[in-house]
């Protein structure tokens, strides 16, 4: 497998915090849009995780079209001679259903959550994918770890769990109801750890086992995932809530559904910036998953959990722009207390650090080891 420079790894990484932020913060403004459809419209939010999701996947499908081509250059056919020669086989795109359903059950519930949690908040608390992209890797991949790197990982956990208490120990005013809907969404956050920490190990270990490009894996996730969200969006349309869920499903017609997928493109056609935020949102995902793994196939997938740490960061900064610039309570993302705020910059600072040092340890490691093996090379 090729290497990447220095130069390409710090583009390719700072693309991946650029493009990750924007993704979050465009769903976010989609979820702040109250959109009536008609007169008798006394609805009018956007609540969809479950199209949401299904957009999501339209973003990942688009990548297969880009591999058809890319498929079809004299350098992929290159790439596919050399990996031939090196006993490497392309991939069932079967096995790619594996982390196809992992993305599919993970990305719903953080699209839920973000109904109910800060954004900042919500992309904290994706960042223990770290200790499980580390733990499953440790079991699956039998990598090793420094101690430097395991420094790095905790540093970045304990960050984590200072911001993650900033909104209880200094909450904002709200109904006893919403803080139920927070610790509910807290625990759908960490159920999509595990499996985020699982789709990035079995895809890492995808690219050392087959021959795979990398626009085709995110590709085929994409299709996989487009026709489970097909038969889940037109299903739940036609499913109503039981009585205790009303307050988080979808009116229509004196009756509460879990999606309302015609609901979701009327929203759409009334309002521009909807419009906007959806199709930015699509392309943002499409640049931002080709990174991902661009990351995991080149680096590693503990690196790209860890560097993904930084664009919470950009998400905090802008969210807490945009809560402090607007008296709109649909854009008020952001616990703006100044307790809060202190303790969520401390925290970020143990984050920013805990990534320093783990990349740093990491690059000193590879750079050891390709001077040893071209000794090695001489010496032969």
């Amino acid at each position: 497998m090729s290497k990447l420079s220095q130069t390409k790894k710090s583009i390719l990484l700072t693309a991946l915090v650029i493009f990750g932020s924007l993704a979050i913060i465009t769903f976010n403004l989609q979820n702040s849009q109250i959109v009536f459809v008609d007169q008798e419209d006394t609805y009018g939010v956007f609540n969809h995780p479950f199209m949401q999701t299904f957009t999501m996947f339209i973003a990942e499908f688009l990548c297969l079209l880009a591999f058809f081509y890319v498929k079809s250059t004299e350098s992929y056919k290159n790439q596919y001679q050399e990996a031939n020669n090196n006993g490497l086989k392309r991939i069932n795109i079967f096995l790619i259903l594996i982390p196809a359903c992992c993305d599919s059950i993970g990305a719903l519930c953080i699209y839920i959550s973000l109904n109910f949690l800060p954004p900042s908040v919500n992309s904290i608390l994706t960042c223990g994918i770290i200790a499980t992209s580390a733990i499953l890797s440790r079991l699956m991949l039998k990598r090793m770890y420094t101690t430097k790197e395991i420094q790095g990982c905790l540093l970045v956990l304990v960050g984590v769990a200072i911001v993650g208490i900033s909104g209880f120990v200094f909450p904002e005013e709200q109904k006893q109801e919403d803080f139920k809907k927070q610790i509910v969404s807290i625990f759908l956050m960490l159920f999509s750890i595990f499996l985020y920490g699982f789709q990035y190990t079995i895809e890492e270990k995808y690219y050392k086992t087959y021959f795979i490009h990398q626009l085709e894996l995110i590709g085929y996730e994409g299709m996989w995932g487009l026709i489970i969200y097909t038969i889940i969006c037109i299903s739940l349309t036609f499913t109503k809530c039981p009585q205790v869920l009303d307050n988080v499903c979808i009116p229509h017609n004196g009756e509460f559904y879990f999606e309302r997928a015609d609901y979701y493109f009327q929203q759409f056609s009334q309002s521009a910036l909807l419009q906007f935020a959806i199709i930015f949102g699509i392309l943002s995902i499409s640049v931002y998953n080709t990174m991902c793994q661009t990351v995991t196939k080149y680096l590693s997938c503990v690196t790209r959990a860890l560097v993904d740490v930084a664009k919470i960061m950009m998400i905090w900064i802008i969210s807490l722009i945009i809560s402090l610039s607007t008296s709109s309570s649909n854009y008020h993302w952001e616990n703006v207390r100044l307790g809060a705020i202190i303790i969520e910059v401390i925290g970020f600072s143990f984050v920013v650090a805990g990534e320093i040092i783990y990349n740093f340890n990491a690059t000193q490691v590879e750079d050891d080891e390709e001077i040893t093996q071209n000794l090695s090379l001489q010496k032969g």
